[in-house]
């Protein structure tokens, strides 16, 4: 094929998709990021008054008084030149380029922006705290938000989505110079300016999103030009990934073949309304290589290419998706581009090296770009078919597949990818492996084991775990093989191998128990970091903690503890600390092997680091396991003694509940409920005792607790057998309720206010455990509440009883974290944890 700069002009047949309207993910992240920068913006408004206030006036007397004097007129010619002619501008030049609806769109965005902006300075002005309405006003005037702002702001916005106009970008240059020069001569603020420009642009960003834009990706014209500056005179082009809806087009253009300057070319694109899309389709087959992006099947003179078109709107997503995957797993993080052109550079680099270490994989070709598209080519395959595909796989095949991947891993590489599509047999039975697009170089040994994990599982589920792993040894050796076995999980896999695995859920327990006995010496690797759950439980946490913070300054801390008696605060912290021994002493009588009750009390005081991060009770568990699984006790011993222990506090703590209210014959200074409140408890037994009746419900609520009491069912028979032991263990879970009922008391004591015992470990009791349901990190937020809530019950004046509640989070929460720390490094020191 010739490489001339001049292509005869002829006829090419493109199979592909209609070009259409779409809705880009960076429109609708750009609308959220916008609204989260308007919100910081209020915040630091608040919080950071005299900052911003500052910032702006700063900026104003870097300029002279006299300087600006002198430029006031000239700044004043500039901002009405700016406000009218960059909508005539940029309208006229939208027009001419007959995108009506992008017109319409830009009229609607500003229309919409300067709609928001009257009814947000509306609303600051009737009920913006101080704080924020003096950020956002001049001096001696009203709040100041300028709708033309926000207006151009929202028109620039929507007139760059899908497109690239010069006449925007110097629009966006010239309204920069304005609003910098407005906050100098002092005619906005710095937080005003800020606040309408984001809100602008969330209007416009918005209206993009759900109505949708022209993606700007390469079609039609631009797609057969670009695909012959890669190199490919085609005469037929085929859509080859799943996608439906397709239609076909005669293309004619007089493009250059390869990367030649200077040559205009002409293009016309009708429809083909006599094409046989299906036959075509038939003749041209499938395509082997698994991606998100668009494939193609191109026919050129010199036979078949295939081609991969990445399109810039989908590039927020896959940068999304390996954000998530980093966050949430170790190991697995994907370097992620920030562009379809730096994507395309290393999925070159990767076919590259994996061809230079001898993987047998599709040779890339060229690559060029179209629109906002990157358009990269590859040589064509043999005939071949996917590892699911075939009924029998001879030993010889996943033998050769097993030294593909470890001729990559000789050179350095990973796959990161490997699924049942990646890997191919061709007609004389060799193994290839694709895909390298999501590869790494210089990989971990973690990585390359995640590889090997990937490729196990895909050859078990075909020809099953014994098979697989005999070859795999063979190839590998035992102690290779052995390795992977902490890897055995779901979290290494792909997506695909995931979803096939829900028809094989003991597959891998298959494998890692036939592994076992070879990876005895084998640590444990946790390669999950965040769940959803974890999320879910972090955000709340967060939230918590700014509701506190906002609510309860450091300056009412300072006067907390300034009012309080330093004696009674220190009672309040010793019964504190003798909570640490009461835990230990549970957690040593449960424990069958012999553990050391001081390193035991030091493993709970070191919890207190823990519970800074983890919902209440979770974090103390997690240390507990920890150090039991490092006093050489069993892991599923471990487990269940840790279960156990938090059960039988559980347990003690609602019969101390039921004892102390039964034996006192009321309820203290607690008045009872009134009746609506006791009809609405009845009410939720009621539904409660009807949802049980109910075999699914029974069902449902059984799979939760069942687990767990199956796990510590064995152990509580050993613990009745040894009625010693459970002493021991009720009197340590005591002497952990009263001190922490103590330390309440004390610190309540330190205001000169007391309840009697009964009322008070009441109160304390029910206040706690229902501030602890909520799972916020160490139960901040909720603990603080409840407790507040309850002594304000109790009769205590609210200002006293927040007041206690903060004196006693501080004592036995925030002021251990020191000793927690201590604990902390001593144990590691020392190997305990």
């Amino acid at each position: 094929m010739s490489m001339n700069a001049e292509t005869p002009r002829h006829p090419v047949t493109l199979i592909d998709s209609p070009e259409r309207i779409v809705r880009r993910p960076q429109d609708g992240l750009g609308a959220l990021l916008a609204a989260f920068g308007i919100a910081l913006v209020l915040l630091l408004a608040i919080y950071a008054h005299g900052t911003t206030s500052g910032v702006t006036e700063d900026v104003a007397s870097a300029v002279a008084k006299t300087a600006r004097q002198v430029l006031l007129v000239p700044v004043n010619v500039l901002e009405g030149l700016v406000a009218s002619l960059v909508p005539i501008a940029v309208m006229v030049s939208t027009i001419a380029r007959r995108r009506w609806r992008a017109t319409a769109m830009m009229a609607g965005a500003a229309i919409g922006a300067a709609a928001l902006t009257q009814l947000a300075v509306y609303t600051l002005q009737a009920t913006a705290p101080n704080a924020i309405a003096t950020a956002l006003s001049l001096p001696g005037s009203r709040i100041v938000l300028s709708t033309y702002i926000a207006t151009l702001a929202a028109l620039l916005t929507t007139a760059s989505a899908g497109t690239s106009s010069r006449t925007v970008r110097i629009s966006w240059y010239a309204l920069s110079l304005v609003l910098f020069l407005a906050v100098i001569q002092g005619d906005q603020t710095l937080p005003g300016v800020l606040i309408t420009l984001l809100l602008g642009r969330a209007v416009a960003l918005a209206i993009c999103y759900f109505a949708g834009v022209r993606s700007g990706r390469a079609w039609g014209a631009s797609l057969i030009a670009g695909l012959r500056r890669a190199g490919l005179d085609a005469h037929l082009v085929v859509r080859v990934d799943d996608v439906d809806n397709l239609a076909a087009w005669t293309v004619t253009s007089t493009a250059p073949v390869g990367h030649v300057e200077g040559i205009s070319s002409e293009e016309v694109v009708v429809p083909d309304p006599l094409a046989d899309i299906d036959a075509l389709r038939e003749r041209v087959g499938g395509t082997h290589l698994a991606t998100s992006h668009r494939i193609f099947a191109v026919w050129t003179d010199d036979g078949r290419f295939d081609a991969v078109v990445l399109d810039a709107e989908q590039q927020v997503l896959g940068v999304l998706s390996n954000m998530w995957d980093a966050i949430r797993n170790r190991g697995l993080e994907r370097r992620w581009a920030p562009s379809v052109k730096e994507t395309a550079e290393r999925a070159l680099l990767m076919n590259h090296e994996a061809r230079a270490a001898g993987v047998r994989t599709v040779a890339a070709r060229s690559v060029s770009q179209a629109e906002s598209s990157i358009i990269v080519t590859y040589e064509p395959l043999p005939p071949a078919r996917e590892l699911a595909e075939m009924s029998e796989i001879s030993d010889d095949t996943l033998t050769d597949l097993w030294r593909q991947l470890a001729a990559a891993h000789r050179a350095g590489l990973a796959h990161h990818d490997i699924t049942e599509r990646a890997t191919l047999v061709d007609e004389q039975g060799r193994a290839w492996l694709l895909n390298w697009e999501d590869g790494e170089i210089a990989a971990s040994e973690l990585v390359r084991r995640i590889d090997l994990a990937q490729l196990l599982t895909i050859t078990a589920l075909r020809v099953g775990p014994e098979r697989a792993l005999a070859i795999a040894r063979g190839v590998l050796g035992d102690a290779t093989v052995a390795s992977i076995t902490p890897l055995l999980q779901k979290a290494a896999l792909p997506a695909p191998t995931r979803s096939e695995l829900r028809h094989h859920r003991e597959l891998l327990a298959v494998l890692r128990d036939a592994l076992i006995g070879d990876a005895a010496d084998v640590a444990p690797i946790r390669l999950e970091r965040v769940s959803f759950r974890t999320l879910a439980m972090v955000i709340i946490g967060l939230v918590a903690v700014i509701v506190v913070m906002g609510s309860l300054q450091i300056s009412d801390v300072i006067a907390a503890v300034q009012g309080a008696n330093p004696w009674w605060m220190v009672a309040s912290f010793s019964c504190g600390l003798l909570t640490y021994l009461g835990s230990a002493i549970g957690l040593v009588a449960f424990t069958p092997e012999k553990i050391g009750l001081w390193r035991a009390t030091l493993v709970q005081v070191a919890a207190s680091i823990v519970s800074l991060v983890a919902p209440a009770g979770i974090g103390p568990a997690a240390m507990d396991m920890r150090f039991l699984t490092k006093a050489r006790v069993p892991a599923a011993l471990a487990g269940a003694t840790v279960a156990l222990t938090q059960v039988s506090r559980f347990v003690i703590t609602v019969a101390l509940l039921v004892i102390v209210a039964l034996g006192s014959g009321s309820a203290g200074t607690i008045s009872l409920p009134q009746l609506p409140t006791v009809l609405t408890v009845l009410g939720i037994l009621a539904a409660a005792a009807t949802a049980f009746a109910f075999p699914q419900v029974r069902t449902f609520v059984w799979a939760k607790i069942g687990p767990t009491m199956k796990q510590i069912w064995p152990r509580v028979l050993w613990a009745v057998g040894n009625p010693q032991r459970l002493a021991i263990a009720i009197a340590g879970n005591v002497i952990m309720t009263i001190g922490y009922v103590a330390a309440f008391g004390f610190a309540l004591l330190a205001f000169g206010y007391t309840l009697s015992p009964i009322t008070l470990a009441i109160t304390f009791l029910v206040s706690n455990s229902a501030g602890s349901v909520v799972p916020s990190p160490g139960g901040v937020g909720p603990v603080e509440v409840a407790l507040t809530s309850g002594l304000a019950l109790a009769g205590i004046p609210y200002a006293t009883a927040l007041s206690t509640t903060v004196i006693y989070r501080l004592l036995t929460f925030w002021g251990r974290v020191p000793l927690g720390w201590a604990a902390l490094r001593y144990l590691e020191k020392t190997d305990a944890i």
